[in-house]
């Protein structure tokens, strides 16, 4: 394969037969997303914040599945794609610092003394994170399949 990014392609060739959306890697991935969700936010109110970053969920995140694959009964080897997505879904977690608005709604209650009923921050929030989420889709084919437009920082090398 002759691309501009060559050493890319050598480190892993791209195998359709492999899964990525099965229920080990949405549970290991929904486990470490309410982690981590949870531990930021406490973490927000303290002191001291805690802080757990990417690589953590990388380093964790295999030998889980791993172990996962060989615990459970008739489940297939774990694939490098269901180590991607958790870590996809961990990534969403890790932007707990780019969502702004539990900035806004806690200045809100501590300093106006306003209210926020639970059902309107919960859906603000939401639509917040969907609006970016969908930019983020619109905007694909000019930042995601242009080759030339890959971060390298973005690869684990």
């Amino acid at each position: 394969m002759n691309t501009i990014h060559t050493n890319i392609h050598s480190t892993q060739e791209n195998r359709i037969d492999n899964e990525c959306c099965t229920i080990r890697s949405i549970t290991i991935g929904l486990t470490f997303v309410i982690g981590m969700t949870f531990l930021h936010q406490w973490g927000n109110f303290q002191k001291s914040s805690i802080l757990i970053f990417s690589i953590s969920v990388v380093i964790v995140a295999y030998p889980l599945g791993y172990l996962w694959s060989l615990i459970i009964p008739n489940s297939k080897k774990f694939t490098l794609k269901e180590h991607g997505l958790i870590l996809v879904m961990a990534n969403v977690a890790y932007m707990h610092n780019s969502v702004y608005i539990h900035s806004t709604m806690t200045t809100l209650k501590a300093f106006d003394g306003k209210h926020i009923h639970f059902g309107y921050y919960f859906f603000f929030v939401l639509s917040i994170q969907f609006l970016g989420f969908g930019a983020t889709g619109i905007l694909r084919p000019f930042l995601v399949w242009p080759c030339e437009l890959i971060w390298p920082q973005n690869l684990p090398l």
